[in-house]
């Protein structure tokens, strides 16, 4: 009888919520390192004659830059678990199941969605991260932005920008009801300019630049930013 019982408890037992995260470099935590404070970052630049991130960002000097690049070592790192979506799960308690991955546009995080959404729960946290419009997976796999396209025979490899916009706003309308659509860069130069559903009204950008927190050499956010934007998601957005 006892054993009955367990197993109708078990039955019953609600599962655990789990947060999903779709997207990009932003999404499986690149460049993040453990540890790696803002004062380290800001003497890593002083070691090339920078004061700040974004001195190295304008510089000229092609050798200059290669040079920190190569010394910079958590460059090819990503930790999931320290990027806003881990910090998200940690904050809810639970556990996070990731399929972001880097360099990645809004068409392979449509089918990573699609191949699991028959596994979310209806207390899911579903974070699906919104990339920028020109990144396309080509039909050989390769990633690229349309804008950094030059050959004509590369070119033919990808949808027309047209295309891809409306691909963009009907995959943000199919997943709205189900996903959080969330914004890196709200309508900064490097976001697209389309009208679409987003979550969020602070970006992960404007929350870097705000605080003042500098980001990694190539260009992600570092985990002070991204601990304050998984705040900020979990009280104002997903509540």
């Amino acid at each position: 009888k006892l054993l009955v019982l367990f197993r109708k408890i078990i039955c019953v037992w609600p599962a655990s919520m789990t947060v999903w995260s779709f997207g990009c470099s932003h999404s499986t935590g690149h460049e993040i390192k453990s540890g790696f404070t803002q004062d380290d970052l800001r003497k890593f630049y002083n070691r090339f004659g920078f004061e700040n991130y974004y001195e190295y960002f304008n510089c000229k000097s092609a050798s200059t830059v290669k040079k920190l690049l190569k010394k910079w070592d958590g460059f090819d790192i990503s930790n999931p678990n320290l990027s806003y979506p881990g910090i998200v799960a940690k904050l809810k308690n639970t556990e996070l199941k990731t399929f972001a991955k880097n360099g990645t546009g809004i068409d392979y995080s449509y089918k990573m969605f699609l191949e699991n959404k028959h596994k979310f729960k209806n207390d899911d946290i579903i974070l699906f991260e919104l990339p920028p419009v020109f990144r396309y997976e080509s039909t050989n796999g390769d990633h690229a932005r349309l804008a950094d396209i030059t050959s004509r025979e590369e070119y033919d490899r990808y949808p027309s920008p047209f295309i891809m916009n409306e691909f963009y706003k009907f995959v943000v309308d199919e997943i709205k009801e189900v996903a959080y659509t969330i914004d890196i860069y709200c309508e900064t130069s490097d976001q697209m300019p389309l009208d679409v559903y987003k979550s969020n009204d602070i970006s992960l950008h404007q929350m870097c630049e705000t605080h003042k927190i500098q980001p990694y050499p190539g260009g992600h956010y570092h985990y002070d930013a991204q601990q304050l934007f998984a705040e900020y998601l979990v009280k104002e957005v997903i509540k």
